[in-house]
């Protein structure tokens, strides 16, 4: 068994992570809603990306849930509080 990730705002940090999808390369996508953003991990717990902030324009997120992604590595992120699905790439 293994673990990552504490609480707080910093890259690696999570605060309310919602929802996780592992990508067919790998990557663990974690939903960390009340942070407003997407991390992106590798099965080791090494954060690799993160994006998103508070917002209503293209690529910000309230209360970001649901995540998935596809065979070609697109992510789909349910945007919970601006009512609207995200399409990343």
């Amino acid at each position: 068994m293994s673990k990552f990730g504490v609480m707080g705002s910093k890259p690696g940090n999570l605060e309310h992570p919602h929802y996780i999808a592992v990508s067919n390369t790998n990557r663990v996508i974690v939903s960390d809603s009340n942070n407003h953003r997407i991390q992106i991990f590798d099965v080791n717990g090494k954060v690799l990306t993160t994006f998103g902030s508070e917002g209503t324009d293209a690529g910000q997120f309230k209360f970001p849930r649901g995540v998935s992604v596809d065979e070609k590595g697109y992510i789909y992120v349910a945007d919970s509080g601006n009512n609207r699905i995200q399409i990343f790439n």
